[in-house]
């Protein structure tokens, strides 16, 4: 074995600890390099050093880079086939970690690397074009808040730091957390433009006159509150029950980079039976007779059955961003606010509010597990109805004076 203290300069030294013999029969070797004026010193942090390693404070692999150790973090913390889409959201990422930081060595990395990377996340110029590889000309941005990353995306990013080194921690293999004291972004919660009334109305009439399938996948995410990879992973006719007029939320479709992942809804409460209008449930009534008649017209040779009530020409899944890519030409060919699938939703609970329905009926319906996410996120106030408030609030705070007017009339006459 080296020697345990070994002077490298007049004030330098180096540490050198055994720490037992690996699988293989290597001896195991950690190694500091300290400052210290005499041996005498050098010895005492020799002496710290060892009782570091022996009381399992030292990280043990603290040589892995950060890049290393994120591949040993994902396989050591998912079930890479259930867990598909929350692994490709943190690989996306992780692109822009790798970049910074990737090739660190994990017990290198400290506050001041995260701080760096965390203000390189806030400038603007960050934020890249999602579809820059399928546009013909590039898009143009002017520097500014507009090609900023949101405090979300940003507070994400340092999550995701936060909850690898919390596992680097507790498997030894870092000897602190550098996330840990970081301030995260403040993040402003976003409530989405609900349409009044009016516009409503407008919407609802041109949409008329588009493709039945579109009409359904509108009045499924409206009327009946569900999310968009829950209208795609409808089956037919498994889930759809015309006479009662319910539908079955049992799976979701949901589209990672290369594929569409079939897998179950978002918890527990979002499995569940939703009811419709009849008016709903006689439009997918007539969407199915035009998809079956699809069917048979490009035969059995070419048609590949999925099972899912909305499908490409072949039978297979259908994309869930194609909702998305319908409802904003749709929106600019009426001169329509922007909306999002997602919006619908929002819409639903809003109405149901505002006509009366108790929240925990609304949550039911949404497929929320608590209350407080019905209250909190989907339930938000129309403009024409937050104006009624102060017609409601005058007339209560009139009565109160009324009656009080009233009982000091009659104490006066007394």
């Amino acid at each position: 074995m080296p020697a345990k203290v070994a002077q490298i300069s007049a004030t330098t030294w180096r540490l050198t600890v055994s720490d037992g013999y690996d699988q293989l029969g290597k001896q195991v070797l950690h190694r500091k390099v300290v400052e210290a004026t005499s041996k005498r010193q050098a010895d005492k942090f020799w002496t710290l050093y060892a009782a570091e390693i022996a009381n399992g404070k030292k990280a043990s692999s603290g040589k892995m880079t950060l890049s290393q150790f994120y591949a040993y973090w994902k396989k050591n913390n998912f079930d890479e086939e259930r867990q598909k889409t929350t692994l490709s959201h943190y690989d996306f990422l992780f692109r822009r970690i790798e970049t910074a930081l990737g090739g660190l060595r994990l017990d290198k990395i400290e506050p001041r690397h995260i701080l760096d990377f965390k203000a390189n996340l806030e400038k603007a110029g960050i934020k890249n074009d999602p579809n820059a590889g399928r546009r013909k000309k590039p898009k143009v941005n002017t520097p500014g808040d507009q090609d900023k990353l949101s405090g979300n995306t940003v507070k994400k990013h340092l999550t995701l730091l936060d909850n690898m080194f919390h596992s680097a921690v507790k498997w030894n293999m870092a000897n602190t957390n550098p996330c840990k004291n970081i301030t995260m972004p403040k993040v402003d919660a976003k409530k989405p433009d609900i349409y009044d009334r009016d516009t409503l109305g407008l919407f609802l009439y041109h949409l008329q006159s588009e493709p039945i399938k579109y009409q359904v996948m509108v009045y499924l995410a409206l009327a009946g509150s569900l999310r968009r990879e829950e209208i795609f992973g409808l089956r037919t006719p498994d889930d759809i029950d015309l006479k009662g007029c319910t539908v079955s939320i049992v799976e979701a479709n949901v589209y990672i980079p290369g594929e569409i992942v079939i897998k179950p809804p978002k918890n527990k409460s979002s499995a569940r039976p939703v009811s419709l209008p009849p008016s709903t449930m006689a439009l997918i009534e007539a969407y199915q007779g035009i998809r079956n008649d699809h069917k048979a017209n490009v035969g059995d040779d070419d048609w590949t059955e999925s099972g899912k009530l909305f499908t490409q020409w072949n039978g297979t899944p259908a994309h869930p961003h194609s909702f998305n890519t319908w409802i904003k030409k749709f929106l600019v060919k009426h001169d329509l606010p922007h909306i999002t699938p997602h919006t619908l939703r929002h819409m639903t609970g809003t109405y149901l509010s505002l006509a009366g329905t108790d929240p925990a009926t609304i949550a039911a319906k949404m497929g929320h597990a608590k209350i407080t996410t019905t209250l909190g996120t989907y339930v938000h106030a129309v403009p024409a109805a937050e104006k009624e408030t102060a017609k409601t609030i005058d007339t209560y705070l009139q009565g109160a004076l009324n009656d009080a007017e009233k009982k000091a009339k009659k104490r006066a006459i007394n």
